[in-house]
């Protein structure tokens, strides 16, 4: 190569630079663009996703609650039911007359309680 087609080369190559360099500069910002909608996109997603989980969850929670009042119901309804057992086994020891008082009354006691709860 000689001087001057190193010298034109040269020239051409720094009236290209500014078109380089723009064409560089639209490529970047198209890149940052993209980018930033990809994120808004996946922003928007996660936040449904945690709406729905949310949501979820609550329903778990009064699932949960409803099934803590049936246990105390039915932990109640045991321990009532385990005390009439221990009233009629201390019944059945007596004789039969007393037995049969004490039936009476065990049971009215027992549906009391029951009903008042």
């Amino acid at each position: 190569m000689s001087w001057v087609s190193r010298s034109h080369f040269t020239n051409l190559f720094f009236s290209l630079l500014p078109h380089f360099t723009i064409s560089l500069q639209k490529g970047v910002k198209a890149k940052r663009e993209k980018i930033v909608l990809e994120f808004q996109q996946l922003r928007l997603f996660l936040e449904e996703q945690e709406r729905h989980l949310l949501a979820q969850l609550g329903e778990l929670e009064k699932d949960m609650a409803k099934e803590q009042k049936e246990t105390v119901r039915l932990n109640h309804t045991f321990s009532l039911l385990s005390s009439l057992i221990s009233d009629l086994e201390k019944d059945c020891q007596r004789p039969a007359g007393e037995f049969l008082l004490n039936l009476k009354k065990t049971f009215t006691r027992n549906i009391g309680n029951r009903i008042k709860d």
